[in-house]
């Protein structure tokens, strides 16, 4: 029995696959107990209708998040996981689209919550989670997608890791100092660890991989193409985030609080396999190089 053990601990040593695996496995098991962490709270500071209207305004950004960057993390990890020449330009490319699209993406978002998205929630509460969640958020995934392209998925868990912990902290705080807690308190604090998070991932690529080139290649951009991959992933989260946004307009920011914290189930349990896609998705760039067959 000790000889298996050994052997399977070996082998998990002598492959890169298990090893990102089990990186991205950990990095999200402990994410998730860290969120599970300010869940809670969040949940006693907040209360159901504060927690409800900051879930609805948060799910709201997942509709057209995807879409922020058109795609530019696939195709920055297509062509780096094939030449890790191609960094800097593919670099420059991602940022400079998801700063343009994501400026583009909270305005148009700001202006349609206040159509289909109960009025009580207020502005400053929709301006602050659209510009954490369709900007400052897209440079920490940018800078994980990175260090994914060249299959260092141990600091892509570090940086989650690390993200999750500011925005503990920053909660803890808060409902530490303000007494009571409103939304509007929770997505400013919300906001600003966004931003600190995102200044750490883009600092450790700058350090790890390298800088991104001075200026955008129209003719690397592949709009297209990233587009596919948009429109793919804002399938899967309209499918997955369309429920709460609805909910709160039909029904109670209660209701949508109750709901969302029974939905991180779901999260929970698909994080095996959502480890492994993570770890595969290089190779499967380096194998679509020799063509669909």
């Amino acid at each position: 029995m000790i000889s298996i053990i050994r052997r399977l601990i070996r082998q998990f040593r002598e492959s890169p696959l298990a090893q990102n695996t089990g990186w991205m496995l950990f990095g999200q098991s402990l994410c998730l107990f860290i969120q599970a962490a300010y869940f809670v709270i969040i949940a006693r500071s907040l209360g159901p209708k504060e927690y409800g209207a900051f879930i609805a305004v948060a799910a709201s950004t997942q509709l057209l998040g995807p879409f922020v960057g058109l795609g530019g993390g696939s195709i920055l990890i297509k062509h780096v996981a094939r030449d890790r020449q191609a960094f800097p330009q593919y670099w420059c490319n991602l940022i400079s689209m998801a700063v343009v699209s994501g400026a583009v993406a909270s305005a148009a978002l700001i202006t349609l919550t206040r159509l289909f998205l109960p009025q009580s929630i207020p502005l400053v509460v929709i301006v602050f989670i659209c510009l954490a969640d369709l900007l400052f958020s897209k440079f920490t995934e940018a800078a994980t997608m990175a260090f994914q392209a060249i299959e260092r998925l141990d600091v892509v868990a570090k940086l989650n890791i690390i993200s999750a912990l500011v925005r503990l902290v920053g909660i803890a705080t808060l409902s530490a100092l303000v007494h009571p807690c409103l939304a509007v308190h929770w997505s400013a604090v919300y906001l600003l660890t966004t931003i600190v998070g995102a200044t750490i991932g883009m600092a450790w690529v700058r350090l790890r991989i390298g800088k991104g080139s001075s200026t955008v290649d129209r003719s690397t951009l592949e709009l297209r193409q990233g587009l596919y991959f948009a429109t793919n992933l804002a399938s899967c989260n309209i499918n997955n985030d369309i429920d709460k946004v609805m909910l709160a307009r039909l029904s109670t920011l209660g209701a949508v609080a109750i709901y969302a914290a029974a939905y991180r189930l779901v999260t929970i349990s698909f994080t095996p396999v959502s480890s492994l896609l993570a770890a595969t998705y290089p190779g499967f760039f380096r194998s679509g190089a020799r063509g669909v067959a």
